[in-house]
């Protein structure tokens, strides 16, 4: 692959094949690298479009917008790859390249768009996309969308539009070498025009339209959106929920898909597992009440997908109603009945249609010939095929691989079956037969009568016919077109899928044959004829249909599955299959001279057809009859092989599982080599299974092998003897001689291959075991099922089985009656055991081995006897359960994987495994790798909540494995855990260098008191909770007695990461950090005595949480903490003394979560909005996500009446009605004014993103740039914002400003003063700037602001002023007022403004207005209380357009009935003589006087 360097000379225009579209920042650019490096050396061919120049720019987000040589580029190439990251979306260049390639996309069809989204966190996906990101959406939707639609949905359907595949998004779900990887693929699939894997095989442009019609529905709402999918089973439902499932997904803050809801639900615990599964993927939490879901989800924007929903209370107890979603969450359902949409009330019902015949061959040649083109003999053989599909992916998919490889004879005989609605492939019919299943009885009826009778025929008249016998057959009728199995035509007339049709038939063929139970009298009938049959075939053949044999035989075949061989003596197969040559003319002999029917010819020909499809012997100019007698006999002795294995002598449970693992095995996909793995801790009943299975399949298999307890036999070195025995069992003779393992490989591999094998592998413990015994697939013949039963999850991964299917725990039901059958000898336990029979069945956890050890030890047995062997088992397990158990812990190879198993075992239970892995790895255990290998050895589990879980019986043998360690002294073992015994060496100071771990859990109620002593000969001690060699790693000393005395070694607490000293009521203060650097959590809930926390906490630099809540005696916390920069999580709650927080928390880098509420803190500094890493706070009175609790902090400071936390003042003004603050500097005062316009416009405006160079002034003309809309249509209004001293009201003021056409006003009375000079400074919308004047002799006494502004008819009544801002540029200051606080000034608050502006100030005043507001002008009149002289300086104003000053006392300035201010223009300084007025002032300078004007009180509004 060629790049191209853009400072190359643009002129020589080349074709590009990629564009790379990314931000050269540090945190991106090794990625970028890395995958243009992959590009290059896998797709070698492709030209692709590298922009050095962005490297350049490394370490700053680029502002400069896009070259044009890239917008050229990107409009001709193939392909974009955007690395989506967040420096991406905080890129102004980056984003209008991204609205430039969302525009192409919309244009330019042939465009395919790859995002790929660097780096990303599941939990924070949506974080990803900053405000800039979001002011890109509105930029580039506002033409596409109207108001209420969703934007993030628009872009989505621009991209989407776009994709050629499935998942044409590339997540950093997994590392980056996967993310790599994936892109690659694409980038190959686009350039050498190669289809993808077969997993994308089927995805037709059909798919992608519909896709595309389910997006363009759910951008219709930024509310929540429930989007039904429905149509018939195997329809594509599924595929087109998953594929909008990648496409959407990673735009939302959580999501979820859940597969098979309908199938899970029935299970036992399914619907509780159905919502924690839910809970978990949307919230990482875990929960199963309605409440919970409904509070867990209703603050986020999540992606909900539930797939194959049938009943209506699943989607009741799954998503509720829409109020338990965030705004623009989106909930798809997919379900085969459109009547249960309706009735949930879903907002749209989008319904899956057929493909159409191009689309149904592409789909149908993928799977039978694996590729888009067939053989040319096979074309019209395709379309046959294809037709009987009707358009149904399933159908097409089934049909396709079922004729893979296969012949053309083959292929006719498949379309026979079709034509005569039969349906040759039993997935097929069995998935049909789900949806009939589920019917009631009364619409099985009507199903298989129309399917019968009424196909084609008017709705009406059908009616009339089935009313006579059915109830309510309208209704039956509508349920079975809601649930896709019938359809009415636009003619009324009934229709229905043929092989809906076929299906129906099937089953009632099924249920009129008289099967039977019956024991058979022979194994073998033999069909012949009497005479000499060399050459007598036809006579025989004259004689079998006569007497109607063969249509018996093959009948019998259909219907129970018989085995038929035949033996075609002195005839060729295909004659008898096409009735062709001899064979063909005698048949039309025998056809002309029987008389019988049509029908009963046509199955002849149907009979001869299959029976000629059937393998079978050709005995054709035979030499060695002999032989072929022989070989007769071999296969005939094969197919009566009834060697079973015994299962079980009661087999509880045993059926289900079989049923689960023999789908799985998909027999009837007879071409391909299936590897299935069964997996599960020992004793769960793998090997049970394994045989049933074995059992109940082999016979449709050429030959069959089960090696039985391989690991056991492997361990003797007698490994030839397995090989020797497989060969033995397939082919049923010992004649073969092998020598050592390597010629044993080569013998298996050469017969094995030749046959369709069952081979069943039981106890694998080694990969070389397999090696040895089916190396690989290639090994088998077509259809072979390879079994492999393991302990070991790794080995099966290893060998890549095809499945893996996990055996389950028995629930109480099975576990009571298996127990019951070998206790007492029947399914129920007699009336005085029942309650002891239920504590062994809690004891067992369903273990299977145990139900049946213990239930048959205790046979026979009194219930004393019962009582003390439930009380021994409590503390030694069964000796033959624990040999049992103990083989997958001898089996582990690493000691560190036996080291973690046992601590897991005696302390780590139900603790979260990201905290056990780091402790683990503290003492050297390598636990990434050692729990993952325990968890594929079934040792250990993970749950739901990633919690660390293990069966009771495998805790038991691992504490028996360190009791047994020294069973008489406790001080000898390397682990102790329980309570009594730990106090016992501890009080009396025996503990030993042998102890390695030690769980130590205070009793609540009774006192304790332990010396540190205790430990001193404990120099091995590596846990208390949990440790490292040499040094504890973890502390928990809850509900201790601990007061202030830390006489620990330093050695001992220097790889401490975990303190937990909760509920130590009588601890005074902490320790001194230094011994503890390597610190990471410090939990000290609920130490009501605590009440100093040492300084040294300071230098904790990995701490990541700090938990005091409810020490209600902390009265001051250290400076120094606010100095920690890695502190994610800081918790005071309860604090009660606690008062303030200090100005520095800015300087917290990490932190992310900060929770002091129910403290004294009653002010707070400006600093605590300024923190970039808070997400969730908690304060007194204010609660929740940053996003929103800053903006209402800030309001709440700017209003007197919610002022329930105060601001703590960085200036000292009079007045505490508003918020005034000092900042640091010029860059800090842009960034809080863009934060207090945020606060005030917080719903209804985007979020301002001020930069390092931003101003003030600039920010305020982005939010009027974002508050702009057309004036035309709009109302003309007008307000006056009075504050200073009182004055009375004057003419001037009240008839010449205020007046209006209707005299509506909208008044906030403030006070004023009497006898005022005043001087005005105008400008063109709601912000104006000037330089305070310098005057002599005189003060400001007042300052009015009035203001002229537009207002639709959508929100005239509204209030419009939202505040005021007064930003002073000179003292860095900013003093921000809410409405109601201005209606509140008094004269000392009218002074703490004018203390504030001093002469030569420079100062800008903002009016915020609500949304939908324009202001036209701005105008500023400041009163004086002397004459203003000619002594006084000039006033500087500017705006955004020329300045207009008022200079007459006595006119009006009036508002019209229209759209127009009209003011006396020759009061207008303009043209030259403005130019002349303001030639000292490039700004523009205008002042003027007016004399004695009295202004009424108020501010006040007129429309």
């Amino acid at each position: 692959m060629s790049t191209t360097d853009t400072t190359a000379n643009p002129k020589g225009k080349k074709s590009y094949d990629l564009y790379l579209s990314f931000c050269g920042v540090h945190d991106d650019v090794p990625f970028v690298l890395k995958l243009r490096e992959a590009l290059s050396s896998y797709v070698p061919e492709a030209l692709i479009f590298f922009d050095f120049v962005k490297l350049r720019h490394i370490g700053r987000v680029t502002v400069t917008a896009p070259s044009e040589l890239s917008l050229n580029v990107i409009q001709d190439c193939k392909m974009v790859i955007i690395i989506l990251s967040r420096n991406y979306t905080n890129s102004q260049s980056c984003l209008q390249e991204l609205e430039f390639i969302t525009q192409c996309c919309l244009t330019i069809p042939a465009l395919i768009v790859l995002p790929v989204l660097y780096p990303i966190e599941p939990s924070l996906q949506i974080g990803i996309f900053g405000q800039p990101f979001h002011n890109f959406l509105d930029r580039v939707s506002i033409k596409e969308i109207s108001q209420g639609e969703d934007k993030i949905m628009t872009l989505v359907e621009a991209m989407s539009k776009s994709t050629q595949y499935p998942t044409d998004f590339a997540p950093m779900d997994g590392d980056e070498y996967d993310c790599v990887k994936s892109v690659v693929d694409r980038v190959i699939s686009v350039i050498y025009k190669k289809r993808p894997e077969l997993s994308r095989t089927f995805y037709t442009p059909s798919v992608k339209s519909s896709v595309q019609d389910v997006i363009q529905l759910l951008k219709q709402s930024k509310s929540p959106l429930v989007i039904g999918i429905w149509g018939i089973a195997g329809i594509g439902k599924t595929t087109i929920a998953k594929t909008i499932y990648d496409l959407i997904g990673p735009y939302f803050e959580g999501k979820c898909m859940l597969l098979n809801v309908g199938g899970v639900w029935g299970r036992n615990n399914g619907p509780v597992s159905l919502q924690e599964e839910l809970l978990f993927h949307v919230n990482k939490a875990t929960g199963f009440e309605k409440v919970t879901l409904k509070r867990n989800l209703r603050n986020k924007r999540v992606l909900v997908i539930l797939e194959d929903v049938n009943k209506l209370e699943q989607l009741n107890a799954l998503c509720g109603s829409r109020n338990w979603f965030g705004a623009g969450s989106k909930i798809i359902i997919t379900t085969r009945d459109r009547r249960l949409l309706k009735e949930y009330g879903v907002d749209h019902i989008y319904r899956v249609k057929e493909l159409d015949e191009s689309e149904s061959l592409d789909v149908f040649k993928w799977g039978a010939f694996g590729k888009e083109t067939s053989p040319e003999n096979f074309d019209e053989l395709s379309r046959q095929v294809v037709a009987y599909s009707g358009g149904w992916p399933l159908a097409l998919i089934a049909l396709g691989r079922l004729l893979h490889g296969k012949e053309a004879l083959q292929w006719e005989g498949v379309l026979w079956s079709l034509k005569n609605f039969s349906i040759p492939a039993p997935r097929l019919l069995n998935i049909l037969e789900k949806s009939f299943n589920e019917l009631s009885d009364n619409e099985k009826q009507t199903f298989l009568d129309i399917a019968s009778f009424f196909i084609g025929k008017n709705q009406n008249d059908v009616l009339q016919t089935l009313n006579r016998s059915t109830q309510r057959a309208a209704f039956q009728i509508s349920l079975l077109e809601d649930k896709s199995l019938v359809a009415i035509d636009e003619n009324n007339k009934l229709e229905m899928h043929i092989l809906l049709q076929a299906m129906a038939r099937d089953i009632i063929k099924r249920e009129s044959s008289s099967r039977t139970n019956q024991a058979k009298m022979y194994d073998v009938f033999l069909s012949f004829r009497g005479e000499d049959s060399r050459a007598k075939f036809m006579s025989h053949l004259y004689s079998s249909l006569q007497n109607a044999e063969l249509e018996r035989i093959m009948e019998i075949s259909r219907a129970r599955g018989l085995d038929v061989v035949p033996v075609f003596y002195e005839v060729d197969p295909a004659e008898v299959r096409h009735q062709e040559g001899q064979f063909g003319k005698a048949f039309e002999e025998l056809r002309s001279t029987t008389s019988v029917n049509e029908s009963t010819k046509t199955n002849w020909r149907r009979d001869l057809f299959d029976i000629g499809s059937k393998a079978g012997f050709v005995l054709k100019d035979s030499r060695n009859e002999s032989g072929d007698v022989k070989n007769i006999v071999e296969s005939v002795s094969r197919l009566l092989d009834r060697t079973e294995l015994f299962v079980a002598e009661h087999q509880v449970g045993v059926e289900s599982r079989v049923e689960a693992a023999t789908k799985l095995l998909d027999i009837q996909k007879s071409e391909d080599v299936l590897v299935l793995g069964i997996w599960g801790m020992g004793g769960m009943g793998k090997t049970t299974i394994a045989k049933a299975i074995y059992n109940q399949i082999g016979s449709k298999f050429e030959g069959k092998s089960f090696l039985l307890n391989i690991r056991e036999i492997w361990e003797t070195n007698n490994q030839v003897s397995l090989q020797q025995q497989v060969l033995g069992d397939i082919y049923k003779t010992m004649t073969f001689k092998i020598r050592d393992i390597e010629s044993g490989k080569i013998i298996l591999k050469e017969r094995l291959s030749q046959n369709r094998i069952l081979f069943v592998l039981d106890d694998v413990n080694e990969v070389d075991q397999l090696n040895a015994l089916c190396g690989s697939r290639e090994w088998f013949g077509p259809g072979s099922r390879i079994i492999i039963t393991t302990r070991d999850l790794h080995i099966l991964n290893s060998c890549r089985v095809d499945q893996v299917h996990r055996i389950e725990e028995m629930d109480g039901n099975e576990s009571l009656e298996l127990f019951c059958w070998h206790a007492f000898k029947q399914s129920r336990p007699t009336k005085d055991f029942a309650r002891h029979s239920t504590d062994v069945i809690a004891y067992s956890g369903g273990l299977p081995l145990a139900l049946q050890v213990l239930g048959s030890y205790l046979s026979d047995c009194e219930i004393p006897v019962w009582q003390k062997v439930l009380e021994k088992l409590k503390c030694i397990p069964h000796n033959q359960v624990h040999k049992k158990l103990k083989v997958s812990f001898d089996g582990l190879k690493d000691i560190t994987e036996k080291q973690a198993f046992l601590d897991i075992a005696c302390f780590f239970i139900g603790m979260d495994r990201n905290d056990v892995t780091q402790i683990l790895n503290g003492c050297g255990f390598f636990a990434d790798i050692g729990i993952k290998v325990l968890i594929e050895r079934s040792l250990v589990t993970v749950d739901n909540r990633n919690k660390l879980q293990m069966h009771d019986l495998l805790r038991d043998m691992g504490r028996q494995i360190i009791y047994e360690e020294s069973p008489f002294d406790l001080e000898k073992r390397s682990r102790l855990w329980r309570p009594e015994e730990v106090f016992d060496i501890l009080s009396k100071y025996t503990g030993t260098k042998a102890v390695k771990g030690l769980a130590l859990e205070f009793p609540k109620t009774n006192k304790v008191c332990l010396d540190t002593k205790a430990f001193k000969k404990m120099n091995k001690l590596r846990l208390l909770q949990l440790a490292r060699k040499g040094s504890l790693v973890a502390m928990e000393l809850k509900y201790s007695n601990l007061k202030y005395s830390w006489n620990w070694s330093q050695k001992m607490l220097e790889n401490l990461k975990f303190l937990n000293l909760s509920h130590s009521l009588e601890l005074t203060e902490t320790p001194n950090f230094d011994y503890m650097p390597n610190l990471e959590k410090i939990v000290l809930k609920d130490c009501p005595s605590l009440s100093s926390v040492s300084y040294t906490i300071g230098d904790l630099d990995k701490l990541l949480l700090i938990n005091l809540s409810n020490c209600t005696g902390l009265g001051t916390l250290p400076r120094s903490i606010y100095g920690l920069k890695s502190l994610e999580t800081f918790i005071l709650s309860g604090c009660s003394l606690i008062d303030k927080l200090e100005e520095d928390l800015e300087c917290m880098k990490s932190l992310t979560t900060l929770i002091v509420d129910k403290t004294a803190i009653t002010k707070v500094s400006f600093s605590i909005v300024r923190s970039k890493s808070i997400k969730y706070i908690s304060l007194p009175g204010f609660e929740g996500f940053s996003r929103d609790v800053f903006p209402s902090l800030i309001r709440s400071w700017m209003s007197p009446s919610k002022n329930v936390i105060s601001l703590v003042q960085t200036f000292a003004p009079m007045s505490s009605l508003g918020l005034c603050m000092k900042c640091d500097s010029k860059p800090q005062l842009s960034q809080d004014v863009a934060r207090i316009l945020d606060a005030l416009k917080a719903t209804n405006c985007q979020k301002l993103e001020p930069s390092a160079t931003s101003t003030p002034s600039r920010l305020i003309n982005d939010y009027i740039a974002q508050a702009s809309t057309s004036k035309s249509n709009n109302f003309l209004k007008s307000f006056l914002i009075q504050m200073g001293m009182k004055l009375q009201s004057t003419n001037i003021a009240q008839d010449n400003i205020l007046q209006t056409a209707d005299g509506i006003w909208d008044p906030i009375l403030l006070p004023c003063y009497n006898i005022s000079d005043w001087s005005t400074i105008s400008s063109k919308g709601c912000s104006i700037i000037f330089d305070v004047p310098t005057m002599k002799g005189s003060n400001l006494k007042n300052m009015t602001l009035f203001l002229v502004y537009y207002s639709s008819s959508d929100n005239i009544a509204s209030e419009g002023c939202q505040g005021v801002l007064i930003i002073n540029y000179t003292k860095t200051t900013i003093q921000a007022y809410t409405k109601d606080a201005l209606t509140s000034f008094e004269d000392e608050d009218w002074k703490s403004i004018t203390s504030n502006l001093e002469s030569g100030n420079k100062v800008e005043i903002v009016v915020v207005l609500g949304d939908g507001f324009i202001v036209e002008k701005t105008t500023v009149y400041l009163l004086y209380d002397e004459p203003i002289d000619k002594e006084m300086e000039h006033c500087n104003a500017i705006g955004k357009e020329s300045v207009i000053a008022f200079s007459h006392e006595d006119k009006n300035v009036g508002v019209s009935d229209g759209d127009n201010i009209h003011v006396p223009m020759d009061h207008i300084i303009t043209g030259s003589e403005q130019d002349e007025a303001l030639s000292d002032d490039k700004h523009g300078q205008a002042m003027s006087r007016k004399r004695k004007s009295d202004y009424s009180n108020g501010i006040h509004y007129n429309a």
